[in-house]
């Protein structure tokens, strides 16, 4: 499980989100905090009637991004979504941020379901295209 260190991070950097939906993914290897960042939006300027933005960079790529993948292998990952209403939901990683997670090697990820419980990614049973892998 993770510490409640982790959470209350995850928790505060969320909060902090521009966006709608407020995602917030803490790296961290037992107690320790190694990084904590959020998804970001930012309108890039207007034309005519309507305003043009860059897409929503994930939680999960920005807090990796920057980081030597040495020191990212068997760390862990915590991953939290904050509805615009602040009631904690489901913040399982889309198949990009899964396919970045497998390529980094982090030993674990954690996440929040619908009910806002902590779940465990089952690595392993994911290919790097971010399916799940079938026996066959």
């Amino acid at each position: 499980m993770i510490p409640k260190a982790v959470f209350r991070e995850a928790i505060k950097v969320a909060k902090s989100s521009p966006c709608n939906y407020k995602v917030a993914a803490v790296l961290f290897k037992g107690p320790s905090i190694i990084n904590s960042k959020t998804n970001s939006s930012k309108i890039i300027g207007y034309r005519k009637d309507c305003f043009c933005w860059e897409p929503t960079r994930q939680a999960e790529i920005n807090v990796m991004h920057g980081i030597q993948r040495v020191v990212l292998q068997e760390r862990q990952l915590f991953v939290l979504l904050f509805t615009s209403e602040d009631k904690i939901t489901c913040a399982y990683p889309c198949r990009a941020c899964i396919k970045a997670i497998l390529k980094t090697g982090l030993g674990k990820v954690y996440y929040t379901d619908w009910d806002g419980k902590i779940q465990k990614l089952d690595l392993s049973s994911i290919n790097l295209h971010g399916y799940l892998k079938y026996p066959t």
